[in-house]
């Protein structure tokens, strides 16, 4: 059968890293595809691809500014942002969120993004070990 190409050919099913779910509830469409802006900064856009190389599997994130397509944001790196592991370990999995209303952990989440995760932990992926908000906002002032 082989000798007359009459093997049924594999479809390909890529590992990705994301999986539909159909439970999950939507997010409202704030963009309605309307992909332009016409001022700098008022709309940004992100999106996170997987690369595989020889050595394994490269992650790209890029963020882009919808006034101009500029990208002003870029990450590459061989494994993925761990954020939100740590959201989940160091928040999310102390609580039962399964017995809060959506608003309840929307407040919850904000408070540790906000309050927490950029203002008071320590980060080891810049320079100093500066909390996140502290170091851009020393950054800033320092160029200007």
């Amino acid at each position: 059968m082989k000798k007359h190409d009459l093997l049924k050919k594999a479809k390909r099913y890529p590992n990705g890293i994301t999986r539909e779910d159909a439970a999950a509830q939507k997010s409202e469409n704030l963009i309605q595809r309307d992909f332009s802006s016409s001022t700098p900064n008022a709309k940004w856009l992100s999106d996170i691809t997987e690369v595989p190389s020889s050595d394994g599997k490269l992650y790209l994130s890029a963020v882009m500014d919808c006034f101009n397509g500029e990208i002003v944001g870029l990450a590459m790196d061989d494994r993925m942002e761990s954020f939100f592991a740590a959201l989940k370990k160091e928040k999310l999995y102390q609580i039962k969120t399964e017995h809060y209303p959506m608003a309840r952990i929307k407040s919850i989440i904000f408070r540790y993004i906000m309050v927490y995760y950029n203002r008071r932990r320590i980060d080891t992926s810049n320079p100093g070990g500066w909390r996140p908000a502290i170091y851009r906002e020393r950054l800033l002032s320092n160029a200007a």
